[in-house]
């Protein structure tokens, strides 16, 4: 494994080599000055200057001694810096490694450094960071439970409660007809199966909701792929999908897209009377999603139904991509309902 200080033009090597011309410098000016001493003792006896009898007379007084000193005094010094920068970029390196773990969520590394002076401050400054930002993911996953909850909570007694209420008074009249009025009763056991079988594909679009996330082993191209996929067979609508390119996205963008998609394909099932829905999913040149699903269904009016019950699922929506700095908009008439979300993503997003 590669080690930083060992990377050649990297922060030891520039500081060892520092050390080594300061060093040698500081050296050469303490031999000069104590070599020009007697070189001006000896012209001013001998009462002559010439100045091409002065280099010699220096290189006599420095030979050999006043290179061993200059050579030690050098190496002392180079030896001091690389033990120096060692420790620094020791120091520096641990700093590293931890931010790095903290941006893969392990908020349980911290930095060790106990020195009392800038860096051991940086240090305690950071260590403390990263256990506020734990401590406010922490409350945001608490809080997104509670959302869920409540969402899960509307959706039951929206959609299932609903469809059970109307299948028992299905029943409570086939049994008052049951012996007066047999194709009567019968027609209202039609009635009840349908509406069981209504409540049934309910239940099964939240279980589907509340399995493991579907991102944990794979990208969002292909999850949103398999949702979809899912989803058109058990409603029976058709669902087409673009996705162009195939990109790799902050986990994130990535959850909160995904949920999105569910809460938007899950109205679509139950309120749209939809044939037709298409996706889109694009990444422009400015770094910036597009993000789109439209329905060809009988639409509603957004004011209307902003203040009615099952909103929910459009204000949950909304405040999905608010909280990644997205702008979502809603359109809809009588020939069909329309949510586009742009979404603002890191430059260092690559594509595959």
């Amino acid at each position: 494994m590669r080690r930083w200080h060992w990377h050649f033009g990297g922060l030891f090597w520039r500081l060892s080599m520092s050390y080594l011309l300061v060093t040698f410098i500081a050296a050469l000016t303490i031999e000069c000055t104590i070599t020009l001493a007697p070189v001006l003792q000896d012209i001013q006896n001998s009462n002559t200057i010439r100045p091409e009898r002065l280099f010699p007379i220096l290189w006599s007084y420095w030979q050999p001694n006043g290179f061993y000193f200059i050579f030690l005094a050098s190496s002392l010094g180079t030896g001091a810096g690389m033990l120096i920068a060692r420790h620094l970029t020791g120091r520096l390196r641990r700093i590293a490694q931890a931010t790095k773990a903290w941006s893969r969520g392990e908020f349980q590394d911290t930095i060790h450094d106990h020195i009392h002076d800038e860096l051991g401050q940086l240090s305690a400054d950071l260590n403390h960071m990263a256990e506020q930002l734990q401590l406010l993911l922490l409350a945001r996953r608490k809080l997104a439970i509670l959302e869920e909850r409540a969402r899960l909570k509307q959706d039951l007694h929206d959609a299932v409660k609903q469809h059970l209420f109307a299948v028992q008074m299905q029943l409570s009249a086939v049994r008052v007809l049951f012996q007066q009025d047999a194709d009567a009763s019968y027609r209202h056991l039609v009635e009840a199966e349908k509406l069981a079988l209504l409540a049934q594909q309910e239940l099964a679009t939240l279980i589907e909701e509340l399995r493991p996330p579907a991102l944990m082993d794979k990208t969002l191209g292909p999850a949103l792929e398999e949702l979809c996929h899912d989803w058109s067979q058990r409603t029976a609508i058709a669902l087409s999908v673009h996705i162009e390119p195939v990109i790799s996205l902050p986990a994130g963008i990535e959850q909160t897209i995904f949920r999105v998609t569910q809460e938007a394909l899950s109205n679509i099932a139950r309120h749209s009377h939809a044939h037709n829905v298409y996706l889109k999913l694009l990444l422009d040149e400015s770094h910036t999603i597009t993000f789109s699903i439209t329905d060809d269904g009988h639409g509603f009016n957004p004011s209307i139904t902003r203040k009615q019950k099952h909103s929910l699922g459009l204000h949950n929506m909304r405040e999905r991509i608010a909280a990644i700095d997205g702008l979502f908009t809603l359109e809809s008439s009588t020939k069909g309902t329309s949510i586009q979300a742009r979404i603002p993503v890191p430059v260092e997003v690559e594509k595959k």
